[in-house]
């Protein structure tokens, strides 16, 4: 009787060991990475679903996207074996549900996959999450793997960004502050509200640089009743192709606290 409990014992110990050492084995990790990128309106992206891992041979995975901003128009398989499919490519495929599959698979390792996304024209400004939930992933003898995801934030932009340069000036001194457009060479005109400290700042002069492309550009800052003690001013530039930039002349008061003070901008129009 003690020899076979024994016995018993020892083959528990040895199932244990198998379990332990089939786990320990089945705990390596796979990453599933999906690109993020910074793009305008109205652009096409290509993002990139980078799989790691060379015992990988058959993977599916969900990706949801905001369908009001990003548009998946075509899939593209980068894997030098295997094959992959999406229901983007299928002719009844629907971009305004904001959800796709695809599926890879394999006799040993497979590759990565390219999604290319259209950006709308009128997208949220802003970052738009691509998320990724994998439903499946195997090695060649069909064991499935641990397997992680890194989403991908496509971030949209404004078409153009107005600047603000920035200075250090002792006090009771004036200082050039230049507002200029970066990004675009389209912008035929543009409206925008500047704010201020006026206990330390007073504008007294403004001057639009059309840099050889035309244009005009005014500002209350140039109205007999401006008052400059508001802490606020407009600028109206308008022409019929690439408009220029401005300067605003700031007087810097002799009082003024040794600090930092902030010019914000926000686009009317």
């Amino acid at each position: 009787m003690k020899r076979n409990l024994h016995f018993a014992f020892l083959s528990i110990l040895v199932m244990l060991f198998t379990v332990v050492l089939l786990v320990s084995a089945s705990a390596a990790e796979y990453n599933l990475n999906v690109s993020s990128h910074t793009v305008n309106r109205g652009q096409t992206v290509d993002v990139k679903f980078d799989l790691s891992g060379d015992e990988v041979a058959g993977i599916i995975y969900d990706v949801k996207y905001d369908a009001s901003a990003l548009t998946p128009i075509s899939f593209t398989y980068e894997g030098l074996h295997g094959t992959a499919v999406s229901n983007i490519q299928s002719p009844d495929f629907d971009p305004s549900v904001g959800e796709f599959t695809v599926v890879i698979y394999g006799t040993f390792s497979v590759g990565d996959a390219t999604v290319t996304f259209d950006v709308a024209d009128d997208a949220k400004v802003g970052s738009h999450t691509i998320s990724v939930s994998v439903e499946d992933c195997v090695d060649k003898t069909n064991s499935n793997l641990v397997t992680t995801v890194s989403n991908g934030v496509i971030t949209i932009v404004p078409d153009h960004i107005l600047k603000v340069s920035s200075h250090t000036v002792p006090r009771g001194q004036s200082v050039d502050v230049d507002f200029y457009i970066e990004g675009l060479s389209n912008v035929a005109g543009i409206t925008y509200d500047v704010k201020y400290d006026a206990s330390v700042l007073t504008p007294i002069l403004f001057t639009y640089n059309s840099n050889g492309n035309g244009g005009t550009g005014i500002s209350d800052i140039q109205k007999p009743e401006f008052d400059p003690s508001a802490g606020e001013f407009t600028v109206v530039i308008f022409g019929t192709s690439r408009v220029g930039d401005a300067t605003v002349t700031f007087e810097v008061a002799e009082d003024a606290e040794i600090t930092s003070y902030p010019i914000s901008v926000s686009i009317v129009e």
